[in-house]
């Protein structure tokens, strides 16, 4: 985990995803993200914060069918005790 190199666009995008009770796909990514922050984000946007955070290894991404699900691979509280 580089926490030097993560940007504020994908601190939410990782927000998102540690709030949530389970793996999400990039429609329920895209969707909690812009309602959340108040954003108007298009899939391929947040599908690139998403590549970039597999990248850094705060992700995991695993495909069933036609479908990726992420999942985080930094838990919050580790994150926050990083950049503190």
């Amino acid at each position: 985990m580089d926490t030097k190199t993560i940007t504020g666009c994908e601190l939410q995008v990782m927000m998102v995803i540690w709030d949530s009770e389970k793996q999400l796909t990039l429609p329920e990514i895209l969707k909690n993200v812009n309602e959340k922050y108040g954003k108007e984000w298009k899939a391929p946007t947040v599908s690139t914060f998403l590549s970039r955070l597999v990248r850094k290894d705060f992700l995991s991404m695993k495909r069933t069918g036609i479908t990726f699900i992420y999942d985080s691979l930094v838990a919050k509280e580790v994150y926050k005790e990083k950049v503190l």
